[in-house]
């Protein structure tokens, strides 16, 4: 949705995302996004494939996340990513997923 969109940054905390079934590259390479989506109800997601790869500046704490049992993350963060470890869902806090 945002895949390479660089310069966006606008606020999307109150957008509903409770019906979304894949965030694949939603926010890969939108290298200045920075908002905070930690209210997102992300339940129903079933890929978040490469979501923040390359988001050189997004690091919002995400980790109060309520995700999909077998959600498919892998690459959720990878090369330039900011996202800190710690502000990852639980889920997600594995050694290869760490961007820091």
């Amino acid at each position: 949705m945002f895949w390479a969109a660089t310069s966006f940054n606008s606020k999307l905390g109150n957008w509903n995302v409770s019906n979304v079934k894949s965030m694949e590259r939603m926010f890969a390479d939108a290298h200045n996004f920075n908002q905070d989506i930690s209210g997102w109800n992300v339940e129903n997601v079933q890929s978040m494939y490469g979501m923040f790869g390359g988001a050189k500046s997004f690091d919002q704490d995400i980790s109060s996340w309520k995700l999909f049992d077998n959600v498919y993350y892998q690459d959720f963060t990878n090369r330039d990513s900011a996202l800190n470890h710690d502000h990852l869902p639980p889920k997600f806090k594995t050694p290869s997923n760490r961007s820091r």
